[in-house]
């Protein structure tokens, strides 16, 4: 098989619009149970009472989705960078280094990772808030730098085995 000779940009498009697109579905119909998960993490103390306090009559299911946007946002913001960023780091290690398909993915993979995980990490914080009820306050910037800087450690590591 021959090196790739040159970015495909179309296949990159195409695959970070598929990535985005594709994650809406996932999201809307995990969100409830996402946010029931999040209530026990932040003190309802088990899915019973998480249930309890969000309501369990029909005319209750709007509070399910506090959050929602950020949640959407989220999932956009980071699946169809991922794919992207995937193909083009895949696609560079191809072209740069003659890599063939199967190792470009893993490296290609491991760099893309960190970057989208660095940037959802924000996006993350804000869902949790307002999924809470509270408003997205200040955190400082060197604890908001270490959390960003371990999101995309984690995300290296997810898409590089997801990816590779």
């Amino acid at each position: 098989v021959m090196a790739r000779q040159e970015i495909d940009v179309a296949e990159c498009l195409r695959r970070g619009a598929i990535g985005a697109l594709g994650a809406i579905p996932g999201t809307l119909a995990a969100h409830p149970i996402d946010l029931v998960k999040i209530r026990i993490q932040t003190g309802a103390g088990s899915a019973r009472a998480a249930v309890r306090g969000l309501g369990t009559r029909a005319s209750d299911w709007p509070r399910y989705y506090r959050g929602l946007g950020p949640g959407v946002l989220q999932k956009a913001a980071t699946r169809g960078p991922m794919f992207l960023a995937s193909e083009i780091g895949t696609q560079c290690c191809e072209t740069g280094f003659g890599m063939p398909r199967e190792r470009a993915l893993v490296v290609g993979s491991l760099s893309s990772g960190y970057v989208t995980g660095f940037l959802a990490a924000s996006f993350e914080w804000a869902k949790v808030q307002r999924s809470l009820g509270a408003t997205v306050g200040s955190v400082s910037a060197k604890r908001r730098l270490a959390v960003c800087h371990g999101a995309g450690l984690r995300n290296a590591v997810f898409d590089a085995t997801f990816f590779g």
